[in-house]
């Protein structure tokens, strides 16, 4: 783990939930073509298989891609031109919803997977060219969409019961939800984080402030976080209904900070997560069940992707991509039982790739040992028939062989390998002992359960 201060351009996502094991990433490529994975959006199915929603580098169409056992596959979904912010959920029962922004058309589209088949909406009523759509699913898997409009304008949208779909006005002023990140609360209601700015000239200068709307009986309600924000901010909720706000700070003193301001009954406690002198960009924040606060961001110094956890006590980082110039538009999702799942563009390699701590255990299923009735001094063979690993990675194998001589165990050889058969030499064995052999997978971070063969020369 790395501790040096950076430069931090963060797509942050901060979620309170259970944490397991500290390091050991697994990263992996998404999509290898080139420029895709810009804006993407990740999300986690049942079965802890990763879904990335994502555009490319000119924004030319919208995709999918997803993982089975049997490795990552792709799908397009829209061939527009000018798609930009991408942001997606899967429902309770695995369908996946997707907002996104148009901006040649100057819509907000809404695609959601039902029936086998995607259906397409584009949201009514927020005029002009979007930016930024935060997507949120209530309980009954019912979309929420916040975007700025035209005329300076931050909207509510939601779809009821009746399938019809309502807007509102949530905030005004200049470039009002410029960055906007929605959250539902346990009853349903909204709660947004926007970034707006005062002046074109503020916009320019990229000096932004970082304001909280939340809705309530009486209406909307609206309160300024910092004033002194790049112009990004990402938003979550803890189990008490509390706002998390993630965004980057303008330098003071030529220092960049990454910063959480945490709601109280007291107004907002701001806590620096990070800094750096080089220049941060956007966040992107979620909050989840537990104790747990996680943040993906960007050392942008050093161009690796980073990671930081507050754990009730304290905050901890490490790096958990250390590629050259990669993390620029991070997403990150905190599954149910607590790992973390990352996507992000490789700005060098110019591909989306995708990070976890998940890792599923390999497993062998079948060896056999031969010959079955050896003569003495024969050579013996252990041979894996069947072995497997759900994340698909690259599996080395472990053999121990060891003999019954002279009334003790002995091991006279051990060998890893990543060849399914292993041998043990002619002339190591003689009449009566009794040999085993215990064959174990790896998959470079954890071990399968062994599975042991034995013969006795007769």
């Amino acid at each position: 783990m790395r501790t040096r201060n950076a430069g931090l351009v963060a797509a942050v996502l901060i979620a309170l939930s259970p944490h397991p094991a500290w390091g050991a990433w697994k990263v992996s490529d998404v999509d290898i073509e080139s420029t895709m994975g810009f804006y993407s959006s990740v999300a986690v199915d049942v079965n802890l298989f990763p879904h990335v929603f994502y555009t490319n580098f000119n924004g030319n169409g919208l995709y999918h891609s997803w993982f089975s056992e049997t490795g990552w596959h792709r799908e397009q979904l829209d061939k527009s031109d000018g798609i930009t912010f991408v942001s997606a959920a899967l429902t309770a029962d695995d369908r996946p919803c997707i907002a996104f922004a148009d901006r040649v058309a100057n819509r907000v589209t809404y695609l959601e997977y039902w029936a086998g088949r995607w259906c397409g909406a584009t949201i009514p009523d927020v005029p002009g060219t979007p930016c930024h759509p935060s997507l949120a699913l209530d309980r009954l898997g019912r979309p929420h969409i916040a975007c700025m409009g035209f005329g300076e304008v931050l909207y509510h949208s939601w779809r009821d019961a009746d399938s019809n779909w309502h807007t509102e006005v949530v905030d005004r002023g200049p470039y009002a939800g410029w960055t906007c990140s929605l959250a539902l609360d346990s009853a349903g209601r909204p709660h947004i984080a926007h970034a707006a700015y005062a002046s074109e000239a503020d916009r320019a200068a990229r000096r932004a402030a970082i304001r909280y709307a939340s809705r309530d009986a009486a209406g909307w309600r609206t309160t300024t976080v910092t004033d002194n924000a790049l112009g990004s901010c990402s938003l979550g909720l803890d189990r008490d209904g509390l706002a998390r706000i993630c965004y980057i700070t303008r330098p003071t003193g030529g220092t960049y900070a990454l910063v959480c301001s945490a709601e109280t009954t007291r107004g907002f406690l701001h806590r620096v997560i990070d800094q750096g002198t080089a220049e941060l960009g956007e966040t992107a924040l979620r909050v989840g069940p537990g104790a747990w606060v996680q943040i993906a961001y960007s050392d942008a110094t050093n161009g690796d992707l980073k990671y930081a956890v507050y754990n009730g006590t304290g905050w901890r980082t490490e790096t958990v991509d250390s590629r050259v110039n990669v993390g620029q538009n991070p997403s990150l999702f905190v599954d149910p039982k607590g790992y973390t799942h990352f996507s992000y563009f490789d700005r060098t390699d110019l591909r989306l790739r995708y990070a976890t701590n998940l890792n599923h255990a390999p497993t062998v299923t079948d060896a056999a040992l031969s010959p079955e009735s050896p003569a003495p001094g024969a050579p013996l063979t252990m041979t894996v028939n069947a072995a497997s690993d759900q994340d698909r990675d690259a599996l080395t194998y472990e053999y121990v062989w060891t003999a019954f001589i002279g009334g003790r165990w002995t091991t006279p050889r051990t060998l890893t390998t990543g060849a399914r058969v292993d041998t043990l030499p002619a002339g190591s064995t003689a009449r009566g002992q009794h040999w085993q052999c215990t064959v174990r997978a790896f998959d470079g971070l954890v071990y399968s359960v062994p599975l042991q063969c034995n013969v006795t020369i007769p």
